[in-house]
């Protein structure tokens, strides 16, 4: 299946409120603001304000949850994700493409500390490329 641009230039996406939580949830502004940075200024401004616009529909959509529950108290922002152990953060997905291996079993390898990363949230997993470099090279050396 290959991927078709829409016909018009202006069209956008609705998102739920729960799904702009889990993206800004999964992607922190500083990590927006540090791979937007090389993009030309219109460019990346209109990102951050489209990650804003989602954040503010995040922060919406936890108070319209607590209000129709009867909770009051504050919101809470989300916690920040942890930074990679070393190097640059690639996803699960990322990683065992590199590997060569399954999602499954880069999470088996990450909970065993074979490959190094850290949890950004849930069962979500920032892993050291440079870890997974090493474990791809020592694999094939063991071949």
């Amino acid at each position: 299946m290959s991927y078709h641009p829409p016909r018009y230039a202006l069209l956008a996406a609705p998102v739920s409120g729960l799904s702009a939580k889990a993206f800004i949830a999964f992607l922190p502004r500083s990590v927006v603001e540090s791979r937007t940075a090389a993009l030309p200024p219109a460019d990346r401004a209109e990102i951050l304000a489209t990650y804003d616009t989602m954040s503010a529909a995040a922060m919406l959509w936890d108070k319209g949850r607590g209000e129709a529950a009867g909770n009051t108290a504050p919101i809470r922002e989300a916690p920040p994700a942890p930074e990679p152990a070393a190097g640059k953060g690639l996803s699960v997905a990322e990683a065992a493409d590199v590997i060569g291996c399954t999602t499954g079993r880069v999470r088996q390898l990450l909970r065993a500390g074979t490959v190094q990363g850290s949890k950004a949230f849930r069962d979500c997993w920032i892993v050291d490329a440079d870890s997974v470099e090493a474990f791809r090279f020592a694999r094939r050396a063991a071949a």
